[in-house]
């Protein structure tokens, strides 16, 4: 063998040692683990939130569903998620989170069940995102869901990954304003 014949076989298999490097990288990269990431947020409470019928601000229970598509849960009724959200989201439920949140007007006069105190105008949560998760959705449990203004359920699609992975957020807001339910990443 020639010395350019050598060398021309070294930078072949130099090349393809790369390749297969970065194939691996590729796969770990991927996401294609079970781990869930632990992602924060923050949940804003506006005043007068969940209005009764007496027009004073009540407690409200929100639930925040991790899902694979938001059809489903745009698709389900508020009574059928109350009542049988496993079922009814089937396998486009990869987890779910309940949250009590009273009206910052009662921040110091109440307790929440367990004697956990008011969380006041904003709470930190922090929730652990699996990888398949495409989509965070809250309901919210007002009391006048028949009133056009409410807006009980939200979604948003979580950030794609890719090439610009490290600049996307990794926080979430869920705000609740009177009978408005919103959600978003930062």
């Amino acid at each position: 063998m020639t010395g350019l014949q050598n060398s021309w076989r070294r930078g072949a298999l130099m090349l393809g040692l790369c390749c297969a490097a970065l194939a691996m990288l590729a796969a770990c990269a991927s996401g294609s683990g079970s781990r869930p990431d632990a992602v924060d947020g923050r949940i804003l409470v506006g005043p007068g939130l969940n209005p009764n019928v007496d027009g004073r601000p009540s407690p409200v229970y929100i639930r925040v569903y991790q899902l694979r598509d938001r059809d489903t849960f745009m698709d389900a009724s508020l009574q059928e998620l109350l009542t049988r959200d496993v079922d009814t989201l089937g396998g486009a439920l990869l987890s779910r989170d309940s949250f009590e949140l009273c009206p910052i007007e009662m921040e110091d006069e109440r307790m929440l069940d367990g004697g956990v105190r008011c969380q006041g105008e904003e709470r930190e949560v922090t929730l652990d995102i699996y990888p398949d998760v495409r989509f965070l959705a809250v309901m919210a449990e007002f009391y006048d869901v028949n009133n056009p203004a409410t807006q009980w359920r939200a979604v948003t699609e979580l950030p794609r990954e890719g090439f610009w992975d490290f600049i996307r957020s990794n926080s979430f807001t869920i705000t609740l304003d009177r009978s408005r339910v919103g959600v978003s990443f930062d």
